[in-house]
């Protein structure tokens, strides 16, 4: 991807993580997301303006990621190469895209 490309991607990132659900097109969405590990279950919740998600791994080595995008895919009944943290790896605030 060439870095006008990337430029461009960033800004309507930006722009679109402004809502809770927002369509870049008709197959794909960006959804805010706020993670809460080494919970007692695992659960998604959907409130005003961002989705809550509660784990139960801890967050190291990337271990609440493969179960965040595991727990999103499962409830978007999507498959887990649909989903994708574009950014907040290692934040609790994420923005997330789920292709469908």
């Amino acid at each position: 991807m060439s870095l006008s490309n990337r430029i461009v991607r960033k800004i309507s990132l930006m722009f679109y993580a402004k809502k809770c659900i927002s369509p870049i097109n008709n197959m794909k969405k960006i959804i805010s997301i706020k993670v809460s590990p080494k919970s007692s279950v695992n659960k998604v919740e959907k409130f005003d303006s961002f989705y809550k998600v509660w784990l139960k791994t801890a967050p190291e080595k990337g271990k609440a990621n493969n179960q965040l995008i595991a727990l999103l895919a499962s409830h978007f009944k999507v498959k887990k190469s649909a989903v994708l943290i574009i950014s907040g790896t290692k934040m609790r605030k994420k923005l997330v895209e789920v292709e469908e």
